[in-house]
């Protein structure tokens, strides 16, 4: 099973389905799929009962995904399981909004189709997705929630642009990044890879700086062979150096500082 392509497909399928877009998730659901959760109670078992239960759905809500964080294990040459990690918010027509850190679990089997011809080959299929909410974590816990309590969920930075950055981690961990998320990127030491300063955290990828140029040139200007900015969170811009709006002071070379200016006001002006 190529593990690469099912966890492409996975986020796909997840975030065509908070687009409301069912079908790449009906396609990949195995004949016994087994859906579990989010909420108490939420078991399906098999493909008809499934489908069967979205077709009643009736609703007007909308929702928006942050930034996915994938991992995926296999045991057997067979199998393959991916997990995504990610916030959802949840709007509803009368303007209240929920928002919910979520787990998604795929179980990805391979199965025999036989064709119409007597010819046969296989197909990666769902055969078990467990969608959990996790619970606010207290540092005082270990295990068990013994201080858990209840809690207002802090609001989630609402990106209309939901272009998004796939990169590979350096801890093997895939990420699907909202390109609007990400202020600036900078090349490591050694320039073997490339380390991604989001609203998240920091991601170091081992993608090298140059390659990310020149692929998302429509959304960064690069200022330094070092370094990447996002324009949208450039604060100002004096002699030989940057500031961004969260205080990041980045140089700019003598023999680049006029063409990065001026790069800067054209992406602005867009």
């Amino acid at each position: 099973m190529n593990t690469t392509d099912l966890t492409h497909q996975s986020i796909t399928i997840i975030t065509e389905y908070y687009k409301n877009n069912l079908q790449p998730f009906f396609d990949a659901v195995d004949e016994n799929i087994i859906w579990i959760g989010p909420a108490e109670g939420q078991w399906l078992q098999g493909r008809d009962a499934l489908i069967q239960t979205w077709s009643k759905e009736e609703h007007n809500l909308t929702f928006r995904m942050s930034n996915i964080v994938s991992n995926y294990t296999t045991n057997a040459p067979d199998f393959c399981e991916v997990i995504l990690r990610y916030m959802v918010s949840t709007y509803y027509p009368d303007g209240e909004i929920t928002q919910h850190k979520q787990c998604l679990h795929y179980t990805w089997c391979l199965r025999k189709i036989t064709a119409e011809d007597g010819s046969s080959f296989k197909i990666s299929k769902i055969l078990m997705m467990h969608i959990s909410n996790f619970y606010p974590y207290d540092k005082r816990d270990t295990i068990y929630p013994v201080h858990y309590h209840a809690f207002m969920t802090q609001e989630m930075p609402v990106h209309v642009d939901q272009n998004r950055m796939l990169v590979r981690g350096l801890d093997k961990t895939t990420y699907f990044i909202i390109i609007s998320t990400i202020r600036w990127m900078e090349s490591s030491e050694n320039a073997f890879h490339t380390r991604i300063y989001t609203e998240d955290g920091v991601i170091e990828t081992a993608a090298f700086l140059s390659s990310i140029a020149k692929q998302y040139s429509n959304y960064f200007v690069r200022i330094h062979s070092s370094y990447l900015v996002n324009p949208h969170f450039v604060y100002k811009i004096k002699w030989l150096q940057l500031e961004l709006r969260d205080g990041t002071v980045l140089p700019i070379p003598q023999k680049k500082y006029r063409v990065v200016k001026e790069a800067l006001e054209k992406f602005l002006e867009q």
